[in-house]
């Protein structure tokens, strides 16, 4: 159920629907309707090209009417406007300061241009609010160089038209373009809270020093106590002792930042602990407009790969079916944000090692070390052609090569060698990035998991093979005798699987527990900057 603005829908609902959809009779509209047409080229304006459309449709007659006292006007709708902090948003972005000015001023002493600027910003605000609720506001494929994922594709125009010309609903309408979605309204929640703790003067740093372990005592047990108490963590009680509920209350706290759950302060736990409250609000505030960009319709089945998570999970139905730990691209290489289908798997893969790999982290072993590819079973061909023939590695002058002369395909063999594991999973799209396996297993132990030139690496691929084949998650004969002969060979799916890699830095899961996570791309940090220009 969606979850409204409290003590605003009733008494802001009624309110405009007496006030907008008529035009007044005792006014000039003539002169109004030619200084709106002349004003729809202000800078003013957000969405200036719905506004347009809106306003042509209507023969460019005024929306809001102007025999009504302006201050009960304008009010009804900067009640409203106010309530978008609980979005992440603020209310300046709507023409609330211009807004309330005009407020003070009654309405015969306004001109047809004063009367016209009212109608367009009182328009253009709700327009702009649908877009943003909509998740059309920003194209994140303009802020990030691989981002591609579909758009939300919810049209805002015509139920804000409806609602604008014919006075009924129009909050409730607004309302209808959120996400509506169990993981936005409880981010928004949690917004609300770490908001109230923001004001409440949010809590202290920890002082530097030797890490905190169980059984510690002192006037830095005392602070970590109080740093935890002010975010609610239970357990955590003024003491200057770290007794065994401070040392839950410190791994669940872990738990929900990504941290090694060990009960113990150490230099990541410390630096987590020391995030500001008002940078998890604007941490909060990013995440909800990406939540904002989603599509209506995951798929019942699909893969979702969080990348700042470095997390794997197989949905069907809302649950999750398999959740594995996943490696993802480094900063310098980063994993795309994408939607794409999961189509057929490939069973001892062969690697055809891209040219920049090749030129930047091949080439250079090739130098230092004549016999690396033949120890790696890495084959050379003289071009990407079909029949490209195939060359002896010392017939090659690697040290002629120069720095974006590298026109050989350099293909790596099925194998225990191989850097695509046993299996890999085929997904189109414009990257040429796909989920495999991986022989480097140590890598999954790492905490943070930034070590591949874009791919996913996937810590139990053979169980997730299993799942899309066959349903469940042991691998079946049939699999295991393919995976064995060291063959390659491509397995179809029975239905394609929708999968979505994202990125998001804070959510709330099923539970209702806030997590965050490190900001490991710096997206953050730019989406954050165009949120608040805007």
């Amino acid at each position: 159920m969606r979850q409204g603005w409290p003590g605003k829908r009733a008494a802001t609902a009624i309110m405009v629907a007496g006030i907008i959809g008529s035009s007044s009779a005792g006014n000039d509209n003539g002169a109004i309707r030619e200084q709106l047409l002349a004003r729809l080229s202000s800078d003013e304006l957000t969405s200036r090209s719905q506004v347009s459309e809106f306003y042509a449709s209507r023969d460019w007659i005024p929306v809001w009417t102007i025999d009504q006292p302006a201050s009960a006007l304008i009010h009804s709708v900067l009640h409203y406007l106010d309530g978008v902090r609980a979005e992440g948003l603020e209310p300046g972005g709507f023409h609330t300061d211009e807004l309330t000015a005009l407020a003070h001023l009654h309405d015969r002493r306004l001109s047809p241009d004063d009367l016209a600027r009212r109608d367009l910003l009182l328009t253009d605000a709700v327009f702009t609010l649908g877009r943003q609720f909509a998740g059309a506001h920003i194209d994140p494929g303009a802020l990030y160089e691989k981002w591609s994922t579909p758009s939300r594709d919810t049209d805002f125009v015509a139920p804000l038209t409806a609602a604008l010309d014919g006075g009924r609903g129009l909050f409730e309408t607004l309302d209808a373009l959120r996400p509506d979605d169990p993981g936005y309204s409880g981010l928004r929640e949690s917004l609300a809270r770490y908001r109230t703790w923001e004001a409440a003067g949010g809590w202290v740093t920890l002082s530097a020093g030797p890490a905190l372990h169980p059984g510690d005592t002192g006037p830095r047990v005392t602070a970590l106590c109080a740093r935890l108490a002010a975010e609610g963590y239970a357990g955590a009680l003024g003491s200057d002792s770290f007794d065994n509920a401070l040392a839950r209350a410190v791994s669940v706290f872990q738990t929900r930042h990504g941290l090694v759950s060990d009960g113990v302060v150490g230099p990541a736990t410390r630096a987590a602990l020391d995030v500001p409250a008002r940078a998890r609000v604007a941490q909060i505030a990013v995440n909800l407009a990406r939540l904002r960009w989603l599509p209506h319709d995951p798929g019942d089945r699909h893969i979702r790969i969080n990348i700042p998570e470095f997390k794997l999970e197989v949905v069907e139905d809302g649950e999750t079916k398999l959740c594995m730990r996943a490696v993802v691209g480094r900063a310098d290489r980063p994993t795309p944000i994408l939607s794409g289908k999961v189509t057929y798997l490939e069973v001892n893969p062969y690697w055809n090692i891209p040219q920049k790999i090749a030129r930047h982290d091949v080439l250079p072993l090739v130098r230092s070390d004549p016999g690396y590819l033949s120890a790696h079973n890495i084959r050379v061909y003289e071009n990407w052609r079909p029949e490209a023939r195939e060359l002896e590695p010392h017939a090659v002058d690697w040290e002629g090569i120069g720095e974006r002369g590298l026109a050989y395909r350099l293909r790596q063999e099925p194998g225990p060698l191989n850097a695509l594991g046993r299996v890999k999973f085929m997904f189109a799209n414009p990257y040429s990035v796909y989920i495999h396996d991986t022989p480097n297993r140590e890598k999954f132990t790492s905490r943070r998991r930034c070590y591949s030139s874009g791919c996913v690496r996937v810590e139990s691929p053979l169980t997730l093979a299993s799942y899309l084949l066959r349903g469940d998650d042991s691998p079946g004969d049939d699999l295991m005798a393919a995976v064995d002969s060291l063959e390659n060979a491509k397995l179809g799916l029975p239905e394609s699987v929708p999968v979505h890699l994202v990125y998001f830095t804070a959510w709330v899961d099923r539970e209702g527990v806030t997590h965050f996570r490190d900001d490991v791309y710096g997206y953050d940090e730019v989406l954050s900057d165009v949120l608040a220009a805007r």
